[in-house]
C-alpha cells in the first residue's frame, strides 16, 4: 500500500520539472563517479529529505538547491541523502540500486525504501 509520503516521493522521483529525480538524471553524467553496475553505467541523484518522514523535497547536485532548502539543511530539518542509478540501456530505465541517506526514524528509513521499491518497479519492463 502507497501511504501519502510515499505517493509524494514516487511524484518527486518521476517529475521531469526542477527539483525532480528524472529531470535530475537526464542532465547527469553517466558512468563518471558514480561509476558501473553489473555492466551498466551509473548516475547519482542528490537529494533533500525529512529525516523523520523520509519525505523528499528537492533533487538537485547540491550547488543547484534552492537557499531556503539549504536553510533547512544547515538547521537539521532537512537531511541530504543520495541514489545510485543504473541505466539500463535495454530499456531506457534508471533503476536505482543504493540508497546513502541516514534517517532519524525507521519510518523514514522505510518510507524511502518503499518509495525506491515502487520506483523500480513501476520502470521495469519486465
Amino acid at each position: 500500500m502507497i501511504n501519502g509520503i510515499i505517493y509524494k516521493n514516487l511524484e518527486r522521483m518521476e517529475s521531469p520539472e526542477k527539483g525532480g529525480m528524472d529531470e535530475l538524471l537526464l542532465t547527469e553524467s553517466i558512468g563518471g563517479n558514480a561509476g558501473t553496475f553489473n555492466g551498466m553505467s551509473c548516475a547519482g541523484a542528490n537529494f533533500c529529505y525529512d529525516p523523520f518522514s523520509g519525505e523528499i523535497v528537492y533533487f538537485a547536485n547540491f550547488q543547484n538547491i534552492p537557499l531556503s532548502i539549504m536553510e533547512k539543511v544547515k538547521s537539521k530539518e532537512l537531511k541530504e541523502g543520495f541514489f545510485r542509478a543504473a541505466l539500463d540501456t535495454c530499456e531506457f530505465n534508471f533503476r536505482i540500486i543504493e540508497i546513502f541517506a541516514e534517517p532519524e526514524t525507521e519510518t523514514a528509513k522505510r518510507n524511502l525504501e518503499a518509495s525506491v521499491l515502487e520506483y523500480n518497479q513501476r520502470h521495469s519492463n519486465s
